[in-house]
């Protein structure tokens, strides 16, 4: 995704592009996570999360469960100034080697520092446009940078809410479970003494 700008100035035609994504997460999260549970049994989980009404603590959940292993988990919360931001997580849950392999994606935001960029660079393509007469392209990377905010914003808190909240109700892990040695049965040891 990227907006384009461009202006024209006694003359001169000056193009600026800026790519507003993979600023520190700003597309989709991937995410793999590790649980000892089946996959009938993390369905049931994660159904009877959705049904828990929220608390100060844990926030409300919404969201759809399927027997195959498809799951869809939703939380809406507030970014600032009343605006709400709502995000969902998509995964899809299947059995490997004894261990339940939960994968799928979340909108991911974007971090402060990341903010930052994409605010600067607006506020910069601004600056340049009002300098060359155009009022109105300023005005609208100023709008852009406004409208952006909630998204990126409220993604990046939610994304950390959802997968925590799924992480804790599927006790999951995100490293994979070290595999143990394969024991070996107990023989007579039949060992020579030398002399």
């Amino acid at each position: 995704m990227g907006i384009l700008l461009s202006t024209r100035h006694s003359g001169l035609s000056t193009q600026f592009l800026l790519t507003l994504t993979r600023f520190k997460g700003a597309s989709a999260l991937r995410y793999v996570m590790y649980t000892d549970k089946t996959v009938a049994q993390a369905m049931s989980a994660i159904n009877e999360r959705l049904h828990v009404p929220g608390t100060k603590s844990r926030p409300q959940l919404d969201g759809w469960v399927e027997k195959s292993g498809r799951f869809a988990m939703g939380v809406t919360t507030t970014v600032r100034w009343r605006f709400d931001r709502r995000t969902f997580l998509y995964g899809r849950a299947e059995r490997q080697g004894g261990v339940t392999l939960v994968e799928g994606t979340v909108s991911g935001g974007v971090g402060r520092d990341g903010q930052i960029v994409v605010f600067g660079a607006l506020l910069i393509i601004a600056l340049l446009t009002l300098s060359q007469g155009n009022a109105i392209l300023a005005i609208v990377a100023i709008l852009a940078g406004f409208a952006l905010f909630i998204p990126m914003r409220g993604d990046y808190a939610n994304s950390e809410i959802l997968l925590s909240e799924l992480q804790k109700t599927l006790n999951a892990k995100f490293t994979p479970p070290k595999k143990e040695p394969a024991k070996r049965p107990a023989s007579s040891s039949t060992t020579k003494q030398r002399s």
